[in-house]
C-alpha cells in the first residue's frame, strides 16, 4: 500500500466506509416496543413500564431512588431545583464540557463558576475546584467525561467539608464506577439516554439519589410541581390515596416541569439495561486493543483513568502531541478512512452564550482545558467494530503519524487542505463525531 496520505491523493487504508456509530438495538427492543402499543398504556399514569425502569435504573446504581425525565438536561434541571438552587447560588461545573451541564443552572439564574480540568484525565480538577468555593456555592457538578469517572473521594471531601451538595452529570457514564460503586451513586446524579450515550431510548434522562426528601421533589419537579397530599402525581405509591384525596387535594408547592418520560422510552430503556454489560465490555475490550497498539508513541497520550475507576469508554479520547497539528491529523485520518472526530473543539467560556452571560468566567484562564481543545481526539471504539476494523485504525494512525513527524511540509499541506474542505466533502466519507 502507498505510503502517500490519502488526503494527498494516496490509496486510503481503509477503502470501505467503516460501520457508524448506530444504537446497539434489535429484536428486544422491539417486541418491548410491540408490548406497550398493545397494552394502549403510553404514559407514566397507566402504564407500569416507566416505574419498572426506574426500578432497574436503581438496582444498577444501587440506590433507593431513579426518577425519570425526558433528557439529561432535564435531570441536571431538576436536580437543581430539588436541592433548593436559587438566584445568586454558585454552582461549580468545568469549562470543558457540553453546554447542558451549564444552562440549566442559567434557567434558575445561578451564577455558573466554570473549574479548570486535568489535561490526564480530562476530568474537573478538585484543587481547582476547592479555590473557587465561596459562601455563595451551592453545588460542585463534576462531569464524568467520555463515560470516565472524576475522582469523587476528593470531590466528595470538598463537598462534605463545606456543606456543598454533590450533583454528578454521568449522562455519558451509565455503568462506570468509582471505588466499587457505580457513578451517580454519592447523593445526587444525573444520566443521560441520547442517541450516543451508554444506554438509549432515543431520548431520556434519569435521577438518582440516596434522599427520601430529594426523591419526593423530583417526583414533583417533572409533573409541573403537582402535589395530592404528601404525593406527587407521578408517584406509584399514590394508589394508596382515596377518592376525596385526589379530587380534593391537588396542590402545587414547588415550581416544576412536564419532563415525563414515555412508556415507549422506558420499555426500550428496560430492554437496554439488559444488554449494557455486553455493550461496556465491547467498548472496553475495543479501547484496550487500542490503546494496547497505540499507546507506545510519545505524540499520543490517552485519556487517563483514576486507579479506583472503571471507565465505560463512552468516546476513546486521547492528546496529539503539540508538535503535531491536530486538525490536520484529524482531516488525514478520515480521508484514510477513519471515523475520527474532535468532542469539545473549544471552551464553554468561548462561546457567545457564555461569554456574554458571564463575562468574568470568560476573562479566566484556564491551561488544562484550552490545551485539550487544542489536542484532543476521538477514536471510535463503539459496538459494531470488528478486530479487522480496529486493526484498519491502526494502521491508518501509524500511517498520518509517519507521515506528519518525518515532513513538517506534508503537516502544512493537509492542514491547508483539511481546512479548506466543504462541509459536504468533509462528511461525505465517513461519519465525523463533532
Amino acid at each position: 500500500m502507498s505510503n502517500t496520505l490519502a488526503i494527498l491523493g494516496g490509496t486510503p487504508v481503509s477503502k470501505e466506509k467503516l460501520p457508524e456509530e448506530l444504537p446497539y438495538i434489535g429484536k428486544e427492543e422491539e417486541e418491548a416496543l410491540r408490548e406497550v402499543v398493545r397494552s394502549r398504556m403510553i404514559s407514566v399514569f397507566t402504564s407500569p413500564k416507566v416505574h419498572e425502569f426506574e426500578q432497574k435504573f436503581s438496582d444498577l446504581v444501587g440506590v433507593p431512588h431513579a426518577v425519570t425525565v425526558n433528557s439529561g438536561t432535564a435531570a441536571i434541571h431538576s436536580a437543581l431545583i430539588a436541592i433548593g438552587c436559587k438566584e445568586g447560588d454558585e454552582v461549580i461545573v468545568p469549562v470543558y464540557t457540553y453546554v447542558a451541564s451549564a444552562i440549566p443552572m442559567m434557567i434558575e439564574r445561578c451564577k455558573v463558576v466554570f473549574a479548570d480540568v486535568s489535561p490526564d484525565t480530562m476530568n474537573i480538577d478538585p484543587e481547582n475546584v476547592e479555590s473557587l468555593i465561596t459562601e455563595k456555592t451551592k453545588a460542585i457538578m463534576p462531569v464524568h467525561l467520555f463515560g470516565n469517572p472524576a475522582d469523587l473521594d476528593l470531590l466528595n471531601e470538598i463537598c462534605y467539608d463545606n456543606n456543598i451538595a454533590l450533583i454528578e452529570d454521568a449522562a455519558q457514564a451509565v455503568g462506570a464506577h468509582f471505588g466499587g460503586d457505580h457513578v451517580g451513586s454519592s447523593n445526587i446524579g444525573c444520566f443521560s439516554f441520547g442517541e450516543t450515550k451508554m444506554i438509549t431510548c432515543g431520548e431520556g434522562g434519569m435521577v438518582t439519589c440516596t434522599s427520601d426528601e430529594l426523591y419526593n421533589r423530583l417526583i414533583a419537579i417533572r409533573q409541573e410541581g403537582e402535589t395530592i397530599g404528601n404525593y406527587a402525581t407521578t408517584d406509584p405509591a399514590m394508589s394508596s390515596l382515596t377518592a376525596e384525596d385526589v379530587i380534593h387535594g391537588i396542590d402545587y408547592h414547588i415550581m416544576g416541569y412536564n419532563y415525563r418520560m414515555t412508556a415507549f422510552q422506558a420499555a426500550v430503556g428496560s430492554a437496554q439495561i439488559d444488554k449494557l454489560p455486553k455493550i461496556v465490555r465491547m467498548r472496553r475490550d475495543n479501547a484496550k486493543y487500542l490503546m494496547n497498539n497505540l499507546g507506545s508513541f510519545d505524540e499520543l497520550k490517552f485519556q487517563t483513568v483514576h486507579p479506583k475507576a472503571q471507565s465505560v469508554y463512552n468516546r476513546l479520547v486521547l492528546r496529539v502531541a503539540s508538535s503535531i497539528d491536530r486538525d490536520g491529523f484529524l482531516g488525514a485520518l478520515i480521508a484514510e478512512g477513519v471515523p475520527a472526530g474532535v468532542w469539545y473543539p473549544r471552551l464553554l467560556t468561548e462561546g457567545a452564550l457564555m461569554s456574554q452571560t458571564f463575562p468574568d468566567e470568560a476573562r479566566k484562564s484556564f491551561p488544562g482545558a484550552s490545551a485539550l481543545c487544542k489536542s484532543e481526539l476521538v477514536l471510535p471504539v463503539y459496538p459494531g467494530l470488528t478486530r479487522a476494523h480496529l486493526d484498519l485504525i491502526i494502521e491508518a494512525v501509524e500511517k498520518v503519524l509517519d507521515a506528519f513527524t518525518s515532513d513538517p511540509a506534508i503537516a502544512e499541506s493537509v492542514h491547508e487542505i483539511t481546512m479548506k474542505r466543504s462541509l459536504t466533502r468533509f462528511f461525505s466519507s465517513v461519519y465525523m463525531e463533532y
